[in-house]
């Protein structure tokens, strides 16, 4: 297990074999982070304006989710009075989730192994868990929970894929 400040992962060995039978290798886990939804119409030059005023108060943004009336996204809690300052200067109503938890599912062949979201969402299922929001790349499946979730989710993971 490699620990930061924020982010901690649990890697398995990388064996290529075994990782086409199991298919997941590891696990991260990102705290500190605040979910944004900012009420914006679907009109790409009001979209572009939060993110440019966003960005020229320096606050970068990830995990971003483009829905018909607003924008979802997430930012670290260090700068969430900043934001909130810069969206209330746009007259954005914003809804804000304190406490997340970014945890990624580490897969390098997840793109050959059908049913990796479905082990995942079962094993939030199981849990109770909310899921805040997804996102995936070609070896990840990311999930935001509430902090307060974050344990249990990484065990259930665990157990799912035999880590």
């Amino acid at each position: 297990m490699r620990r930061s400040e924020r982010v901690t992962t649990i890697v398995e060995p990388r064996q290529e074999e075994f990782e086409r039978k199991r298919g997941v290798t590891g696990i991260a886990v990102e705290e500190g982070l605040v979910h944004v939804e900012v009420q914006v119409p679907p009109d790409l030059r009001e979209r572009l304006k939060v993110f440019k005023a966003l960005a020229e108060a320096g606050i970068s943004l990830f995990l971003i989710k483009f829905h018909p009336d607003s924008i979802h996204f997430l930012i670290r809690k260090e700068v969430l009075n900043k934001a909130q300052k810069v969206l209330q200067g746009l007259n954005r109503p914003t809804k804000v989730t304190r406490d997340c938890a970014l945890i990624s599912v580490l897969s390098s062949a997840m793109r050959d192994l059908p049913g990796v979201m479905a082990r995942i969402a079962e094993a939030l299922y199981e849990q109770g868990v909310e899921l805040l929001e997804t996102g995936d790349s070609h070896d990840s499946v990311m999930i935001l929970v509430k902090r307060s979730d974050a344990e249990k989710v990484v065990n259930a993971l665990r157990q799912k894929f035999g880590l």
